[in-house]
C-alpha cells in the first residue's frame, strides 16, 4: 500500500509541476582519441519532468586589496547555474534505458534552452530519479 501511495505522489507530481517535455540520448563513453557519440545498446527516453533552470551566484569570492587603508572590492568569482530535473522512475525500468553520467538531457518543449549532459543521477527514495546537469552548448 506505501507503494502505491509512493507511485501516486510520484504521478501527482508529474501532473501538477511536469512542465517541461524531455529528451535523454544515451552518449557512449569518450576515449583519449575520440568524442561521445549516440550509444546504439541503449534506449532514447522521452517523457515530461519538473525542470529547474535557475541562475544562482556561487559563494567563493575574489578579494581585490587596494591601498593599505582602503576598503577590499569582494565580488564572485563565477556567476552560474545549477539546472536540475527530476523525473519519474517508471521511464528507467531495465538497464537499456536508465541514464547514466555523460548522457544528454534536452527540454524539447523549450527549442531556446541549451542542451545538457548529465553529472550526476540519484534515485530519490521515492520513485524518482535526480539528475544533476551541466549546459553542454550556450546557443543552437
Amino acid at each position: 500500500m506505501f507503494q502505491d501511495l509512493v507511485h501516486m505522489a510520484s504521478d501527482t507530481i508529474d501532473d501538477v509541476m511536469g512542465d517541461y517535455e524531455f529528451k535523454i540520448t544515451p552518449m557512449s563513453d569518450e576515449t583519449t582519441n575520440s568524442r561521445a557519440k549516440p550509444d546504439p545498446n541503449r534506449a532514447v527516453v522521452v517523457g515530461r519532468c519538473p525542470f529547474i533552470y535557475a541562475a544562482k551566484e556561487f559563494g567563493m569570492q575574489l578579494g581585490v586589496r587596494k591601498t593599505y587603508r582602503e576598503a577590499n572590492d569582494f565580488r564572485a568569482i563565477s556567476i552560474g547555474s545549477a539546472p536540475f530535473a527530476s523525473v519519474a522512475a517508471h521511464y528507467f525500468e531495465n538497464l537499456e534505458t536508465h541514464p547514466e553520467q555523460g548522457d544528454i538531457f534536452e527540454i524539447t518543449s523549450k527549442p531556446e534552452f541549451p542542451k545538457f549532459k548529465i553529472l550526476d543521477v540519484q534515485p530519490d527514495g521515492m520513485e524518482r530519479i535526480e539528475m544533476r546537469l551541466r549546459v553542454l552548448e550556450v546557443t543552437r
